[in-house]
């Protein structure tokens, strides 16, 4: 199922406003972190696969995600 723009735009507005940005295993705005991409589990700590790179996605997607849209919505 595609998004519809409408349903990007809602998201968008209901996510924590930005800008987001990554630092190592989290993504945080100024108030602090909202997103961790590793964690405890009884027996250790864990890292998730490719973590850099999914927190540098994560953390820019509002800000691309509102471009893309306002293209799209341009297009139309």
């Amino acid at each position: 199922m595609n998004p519809s723009v409408q349903e990007i735009r809602e998201a968008l507005q209901k996510a924590t406003p930005g800008p987001w940005y990554a630092y190592g295993t989290e993504v945080f705005v100024e108030s602090g972190a909202i997103c961790k991409l590793w964690g405890e589990r009884p027996g250790g700590e864990f890292k998730f696969d490719n973590y850099e790179n999914n927190a540098h996605l994560i953390a820019n997607a509002p800000e691309w995600l509102k471009w893309q849209n306002e293209k799209i919505e341009s297009l139309q």
